[in-house]
């Protein structure tokens, strides 16, 4: 549906900022309603999940590429992604008690680690780093 090289980037960059949630809420979630042991045994458990995944991902898109064309794995993701996000929304609760939730504005984040991890330089070198091992997954080869 992309015209265009730049709308192509542009709503994968969108695709990806949709995808983040699934990184940081089952950590959120965990940090909520665990301590100690139970919360480290489901933090690695998770971990286990969110390595794995970039590794089967190429091996799903291609089951979808080869009868139904390259076209099927947005096709896949356009259907999948608001599917997961009203699931969310009526089978995950709030797990943070009401009285230790925080506002959410743009103001709000600037203000606390998330903001201030975006001058921090070690913070944005790790995360470069990391980043572009994910896109070795992706890359063509």
């Amino acid at each position: 549906m992309a015209p265009g090289i730049a709308w192509l980037i542009f709503f994968r960059f969108v695709q990806g900022v949709g995808a983040a949630p699934s990184w940081w809420i089952p950590r959120a979630i965990i940090r909520d309603l665990h301590t100690g042991i139970e919360a480290t045994r489901l933090m690695s458990l998770v971990m286990l999940v969110l390595s794995v995944s970039p590794i089967l991902a190429p091996l799903t898109g291609s089951a979808l590429i080869v009868p139904f064309g390259w076209r099927a794995v947005f096709r896949r993701g356009d259907r999948g992604g608001p599917s997961r996000h009203r699931a969310r929304r009526l089978f995950l609760p709030e797990t943070r008690p009401p009285e230790e939730r925080i506002a959410v504005s743009i103001g709000s984040v600037a203000r606390t680690a998330s903001g201030s991890s975006l001058v921090h330089g070690r913070f944005l070198a790790l995360t470069l780093h990391r980043g572009l091992g994910m896109a070795e997954f992706s890359s063509p080869s």
